[in-house]
């Protein structure tokens, strides 16, 4: 039988391909079934996404790893597509990065990214980052590179404009981290085209682009990002923005109107329902299992 090809091979066979990996963010499983169901090659699972949207927290360092892996998990098995994760800053010093990388791996994720900011972190559109020195980064790299198991797995290191001096200090960062053996850079907290294009040119290797969902970081195209040379392009938080906003004007009628009637077109049927959540699949196995089968 042929052998079958790891989430972290498929991603890496995507990033070697033509076209730029496009990942919506996911903050459920079902999210991250729905982007792949959408036809897209990946999905990235969110930290901010996995705090608001999972725990009801703020994104600065209060999801622990287990919790971060258990959401893992449960997204690689409903996605079906290569899952890129958030995992912080590997959670503590360089042997807390080994465990966040072999539990992670073993979840089945195929590329995670870890930054470098202080235990515990912010989110990267926040205000009061402290960064740590690039050489205790590197030794977060280097840890990771060393837990790895699969080769393919992708590791990429995340370093924070904010909190950096200058853009200058930014792309010494991004250069060592590379050196150091991350096989991509995430340069976060970019405000202007003029910062992406900089950080393409002079950052070798492979490079993430966050399309933030701050309303700080420039929009661009992914025609455009590709043009710069970024190879993969996250789109962090939206699903969620978008999912708050449609509850909170379905709970603002429902309270104003005491009925739901006017919402019901803009919802998937109980039968779409039962679909996405594979009803349909539990019930053929309850008919085999009961022996009803044929």
């Amino acid at each position: 039988m042929p052998e079958m090809t790891s989430p972290a091979g498929a991603l890496r066979k995507l990033l070697d391909g033509e076209d730029v990996v496009m990942a919506p963010g996911a903050f459920s499983p079902i999210v991250a079934r729905l982007v792949a169901e959408a036809g897209f090659s990946a999905v990235y699972l969110t930290g901010a996404g996995i705090a608001a949207g999972l725990y009801g927290q703020p994104d600065v360092g209060l999801v622990t790893l287990s919790e971060v892996v258990a959401a893992a998990r449960y997204t690689v098995e409903s996605a079906g597509i290569p899952v890129i994760c958030d995992a912080d800053t590997g959670f503590g010093n360089p042997i807390n990065v080994r465990r966040t990388v072999m539990e992670l791996e073993s979840a089945g994720v195929a590329a995670l990214h870890i930054e470098d900011q202080t235990f515990p972190k912010k989110c990267g559109y926040f205000t009061g980052h402290t960064l740590v020195s690039p050489t205790d980064m590197t030794q977060r790299i280097q840890a990771a590179v060393d837990a790895r198991r699969d080769p393919d797995l992708l590791l990429i290191a995340r370093t924070e404009m904010l909190g950096a001096r200058d853009l200058d200090e930014t792309i010494a960062r991004a250069q060592a981290y590379r050196e150091a053996g991350a096989d991509m850079i995430f340069v976060n907290g970019m405000r202007t085209e003029e910062e992406g294009i900089r950080v393409a040119k002079e950052v070798p290797g492979l490079l993430l682009y966050n399309v933030s969902s701050s309303g700080q970081a420039p929009h661009l195209h992914v025609s455009r990002l590709k043009e710069l040379g970024y190879r993969l392009v996250i789109y962090p938080a939206h699903t969620l923005f978008f999912a708050i906003h449609g509850i909170k004007e379905l709970l603002t009628d429902l309270k104003r109107d005491g009925d739901i009637s006017s919402w019901l077109d803009q919802m998937i049927d109980f039968q779409e329902w039962q679909r996405l959540t594979e009803v349909p699949q539990i019930e053929d196995l309850e008919r085999r299992y009961s022996g009803q089968e044929g």
